[in-house]
């Protein structure tokens, strides 16, 4: 499908695809990025319940998961209605969780548990997977693809009105 106007004239045309290139990349990058929020809040909860009651853990877990599902989905969301400079929020986003991990990792080998080591190698395993899938030249293509498709509308809805 295409954008071409019914006459055919129209040299800002975009193809219209339901899967444009690079759309798993986007997809693969959200999945791995919920699974290492995911574990990521394992972690903090685990980490900060000698300190505090179970309640207050929960709580905060609570907090911390609502905070972490719009800083993934609203930026990936607005890509996909054609805000390219989120992409580079979603970037640095990784890059936070990935230290986090990192962090993470260090303090429980240090400590001597293996098994919250093993838990932070594999979120840092998943955070780096969607490091290298938002650094890919097929999820910028499509973040491309996106925005000139919204530009396209946006142009035209208001040549309509």
């Amino acid at each position: 499908m295409s954008t071409r106007d019914s006459d055919g004239l129209d040299d800002g045309a975009v193809e219209i695809q339901i899967f444009p290139r690079g759309m798993w990349h986007v997809v693969g990058a959200v999945v791995c990025m919920a699974t290492s929020l995911a574990i990521v809040l394992v972690l903090i909860a685990l980490l900060t319940s000698p300190w505090f009651s179970t309640q207050t853990v929960l709580v905060i877990g609570l907090c911390l998961f609502v905070l972490a599902v719009f800083l993934l989905v609203t930026p990936t969301f607005l890509l996909t209605r054609g805000s390219a400079k989120w992409h580079s929020f979603l970037k640095r986003f990784n890059l936070f969780v990935v230290g986090i991990l990192i962090v993470a990792g260090a303090i429980s080998l240090i400590v001597g548990d293996s098994s919250m080591a093993t838990t932070c190698a594999s979120g840092l395993f998943f955070s780096l997977i969607a490091y290298w899938l938002y650094r890919a030249s097929a999820h910028a293509e499509c973040v491309e693809y996106y925005r000139k498709i919204c530009e396209y509308r946006r142009h035209h809805m208001a040549q309509d009105r």
